[in-house]
């Protein structure tokens, strides 16, 4: 210590993480883009390139619980739990956006309208998951109504400056209104 410093009482406590592999997943035969736990932490999904999704059951060791294959030939782009329940949201290179029970592999639902690939899809926090939210390459955001399937409001350009002009890669929702922030590869960032 310099001159005329004083010591202080605070002391800084140091936390040291000690990790530990616990088990290798296996399974996967190509590169893996997806590695997501549910809600509740149960259940874990993966997936990638090959287009197969597999649920694990975290609780039992990471016993593999069901091996999804994909609904579409086309890359998966995107997958999101269901707040509460067992439920997958998977968006894809063919455009559409995919309803699966995570647990049985049942597709309970489909969502069509994109036009290019879909980058992103989440239920909604505002109104507790009553609704889907999806952006696209096609440069719109749609929110959807699961249960039938059906597009209630489509967001797009409605001329310059007005909304995304390139590919939309990434949103987030806000969790007490129903607003969307999107992001976009030029660089722009629009709340709507």
């Amino acid at each position: 210590m310099g001159e005329g410093t004083e010591a202080k009482e605070d002391q800084i406590v140091i936390t040291r993480l000690v990790t530990e592999i616990v088990c290798e997943l296996k399974g996967h035969t190509e590169t893996v883009e997806f590695c997501k736990f549910d809600p509740s932490g149960k259940w874990l999904v993966t997936g990638g390139m090959n287009n197969q999704l597999r649920v694990w059951d975290v609780e039992n060791d990471f016993a593999l619980k069901i091996a999804l294959e994909s609904q579409s030939e086309d890359d998966i782009t995107s997958v999101e739990w269901h707040p509460v329940a067992p439920l997958l949201l998977v968006g894809g290179k063919d455009y559409m956006i995919y309803l699966i029970n995570a647990l049985n592999g049942k597709v309970m639902g489909s969502l069509a309208g994109h036009e290019q690939e879909v980058t992103q899809a989440s239920f909604t926090k505002h109104d507790k998951a009553k609704s889907v939210v999806s952006a696209s390459e096609d440069t719109t955001i749609r929110v959807w109504a699961p249960v039938t399937g059906k597009c209630l409001q489509t967001i797009r350009p409605k001329g310059p400056g007005t909304f995304h002009t390139v590919p939309i890669l990434t949103f987030d929702l806000h969790s007490d209104q129903p607003l969307v922030v999107s992001g976009d590869s030029a660089g722009k960032v629009y709340a709507s």
